[in-house]
């Protein structure tokens, strides 16, 4: 089980649009953040995707010090679709620091590759 969600999350960061759905759908809240992330590393906009991540929006379940609902309203900043207004500078630093260096996306995928995965999208 462990090294499925291993793979989704690889196939997430290689760009793969099903499996970013997929997480964005997911009942598991570290998968929603997930898609969350490289939905907007990938700058996947359209209509179905950004209607998820807007319903993520009320999503109040916390994980990693900040709820689902903050990341939906990052990537959403991110992806150029609704700008952040508030004045919550924790927020504003979630957004300002939300996307991974090119770099560190390539080191995680090199390090999460198990050779079992085709890496086409």
């Amino acid at each position: 089980m462990k090294n499925n969600r291993i793979d989704e999350i690889r196939m997430m960061m290689l760009g793969n649009r099903s499996e970013i759905v997929r997480g964005l759908n997911s009942e598991n809240k570290c998968l929603r953040l997930d898609g969350l992330l490289w939905a907007a590393y990938h700058e996947i906009n359209d209509e179905k995707v950004i209607e998820r991540i807007r319903e993520l929006k009320s999503d109040e379940e916390s994980a990693m010090g900040f709820k689902v609902c903050d990341y939906a309203i990052a990537a959403l900043d991110v992806l150029g679709i609704e700008r952040y207004q508030g004045n919550d500078d924790r927020l504003s630093d979630l957004i300002k620091n939300f996307l991974p260096s090119k770099s560190d996306v390539e080191k995680a995928i090199k390090n999460t590759s198990n050779g079992s995965q085709s890496e086409s999208a």
